[in-house]
């Protein structure tokens, strides 16, 4: 049986207030600021610490330290990810295509596909990242895309379409223990599925006015001068 998601249409204030919950993980000490980590050792260039895990997923945060005179090397996706990138900007290059990634953006990554990421623009990111089996995600594609062979097509979703993932990855971290985690999980993988192919509508991306009051708004959570990624 289909998991049924309800998008609420959000004002622009529950928008803010999902994607704020997010970064103040980052300032409650709940995701550690990248400054505050004790120097990576060369073959650990993306740390992951487990956020919360339950039968067939987990929710990682990922932080890269990589910058620009770093060469991109090969990864591979063990699993489907659905990741919301909370700092930095970087590109990704997978089996689905190639783009720039940035705060509030959806990076997608196929199970057993091959992954480069590249930061030109900038030092380092931090990511929250969803990573689901094949079976559980095959079994969520046959319902949804009415196939379980359904794969990413594309290597992101933007901003404008992250509101849904967010909250419930918000959902999933403050109560991993809760016996609706795996219905949150299922919930996440039917609305990007969904979105890819056409059977949701989307959000509008912010306007300039939103865009600018929430820069207003969120200026508390910029990070220190310790904090930074760079």
């Amino acid at each position: 049986m289909a998991v049924v998601f309800v998008q609420e249409e959000p004002c622009f204030s529950r928008r803010f207030a999902a994607w704020g919950k997010l970064l103040f993980w980052v300032m409650r000490g709940e995701l550690r600021p990248v400054g505050a980590r004790a120097p990576l050792p060369p073959d650990d260039a993306t740390p992951k610490r487990t956020l919360a895990s339950g039968g067939g997923w987990s929710l990682h945060e990922i932080v890269c330290r990589a910058g620009p005179s770093d060469r991109p090397f090969e990864e591979q996706h063990d699993g489907f990810s659905v990741a919301a990138v909370l700092e930095g900007s970087f590109t990704y290059r997978s089996d689905a295509g190639h783009g720039l990634l940035y705060p509030g953006a959806l990076l997608l990554g196929n199970n057993g596909s091959c992954f480069e990421c590249g930061h030109a623009h900038g030092i380092g990111d931090r990511c929250v990242s969803l990573n689901v089996h094949e079976e559980e995600f095959s079994e969520v594609a046959a319902t949804t895309a009415l196939t379980s062979r359904f794969r990413f097509s594309a290597p992101s979703l933007p901003s404008s379409r992250a509101l849904p993932v967010i909250a419930q990855m918000d959902a999933l971290f403050l109560a991993a223990s809760s016996p609706r985690s795996e219905e949150r999980v299922l919930q996440i993988i039917e609305f990007v599925i969904s979105v890819m192919t056409g059977d949701r509508e989307i959000q509008a991306a912010p306007t300039g006015r939103e865009t600018s009051g929430w820069s207003r708004r969120s200026g508390w959570l910029k990070p220190t001068r310790r904090d930074r990624l760079g």
